[in-house]
């Protein structure tokens, strides 16, 4: 059974920590099965997906965001 990584970012925004976000996701998914999860306007989505990187998107609205734990619940 492969190790599996879940890779979160509450970003929508282009800069360092998206930069980096990118970055581990590429590194980590060389040796684990990563999947990534961002809210649907992330910068580099398209660039994850090309990386052919398993990724699950929530309408992130804060910390507090019942819906997006209920639906993160089950999609796993």
């Amino acid at each position: 059974m492969p190790k599996v990584i879940f890779n979160i970012v509450q970003s929508n925004l282009k800069g360092g920590l998206e930069n980096i976000y990118l970055d581990y996701s590429r590194i980590l998914s060389k040796d684990y099965e990563v999947i990534c999860i961002t809210s649907e306007k992330f910068v580099h989505l398209d660039k994850l997906k090309k990386l052919n990187i398993k990724t699950e998107t929530l309408n992130i609205k804060g910390h507090y965001d019942l819906l997006s734990v209920i639906k993160f619940f089950f999609s796993c």
